[in-house]
């Protein structure tokens, strides 16, 4: 199984740990890594592959800096600048300060993204980030089994469609939440190997609505090859 991989960005070592405590208790196959300012999270995201980033508010940009009181949100803000060569990433920010809490969750939802409040005397916090991890990682495993080796793509149901479901592949229908499209999964052994599709046909008929089948298909299933 994949492990589920987590990167803090916080320069308090003391919340680092509490947050590092929760997660290894409540989190199987963790992966956690803390850095301590915004320059070398970023540096991190786009070498390695990360699942939840956890961001204190109150941040400094390099090593030794002094921390910023929108030090978090300023590097949320450029992090959104490379979303196309960082990936699908999910956020939290942090914070253990009661006097910046109440601004600090303002500009949190104003970001779209949740704060959660750490606190030695309580453990909501905890249970928070246990639900949000584990909605994380079924996400990450229906994500992974939605993968293909190919995608075949065909303008109409009848008769193109039809016809690539008569290969003895297995087919196997699946919809998704507020996509109207039909797909249908199948898979063939090839050299002891088994090779993954998926196969689908546009809604309408014409160049611009195969194009976008294909960049759901891509972007939701990364295919090797697309027919």
């Amino acid at each position: 199984m994949t492990d589920f991989r987590v990167l803090l960005v916080d320069d308090e070592q003391t919340k680092a740990q509490m947050i590092g405590r929760a997660l290894n208790d409540c989190v199987e196959d963790l992966y956690f890594n803390h850095v301590s300012n915004a320059n070398v999270a970023r540096e991190e995201l786009l070498r390695d592959r990360y699942d939840l980033v956890l961001i204190d508010i109150n941040l400094p940009d390099l090593v030794d800096g002094s921390p910023s009181p929108m030090g978090g949100f300023d590097l949320f803000d450029l992090l959104q600048f490379e979303a196309s060569r960082l990936g699908e990433l999910d956020y939290v920010f942090v914070t253990a300060r009661d006097d910046i809490a109440g601004d600090s969750r303002r500009g949190a939802e104003s970001r779209g993204v949740s704060l959660c409040a750490v606190s030695a005397n309580a453990d909501d916090w905890k249970l928070f980030l246990k639900s949000l991890c584990r909605r994380l990682k079924i996400r990450s495993l229906q994500r992974q089994s939605s993968k293909v080796d190919i995608a075949i793509i065909t303008a109409m149901r009848s008769p193109e469609l039809e016809a690539v479901l008569r290969l003895p592949f297995q087919w196997e229908g699946r919809r998704y939440p507020g996509d109207p499209t039909s797909y249908q999964f199948g898979s063939v052994e090839v050299g002891g190997r088994t090779i993954r599709l998926v196969a689908a046909s546009a809604m309408n008929k014409g160049l611009a609505a195969s194009a976008a089948l294909t960049a759901k298909i891509a972007i939701r299933m990364e295919p090797r090859l697309v027919v």
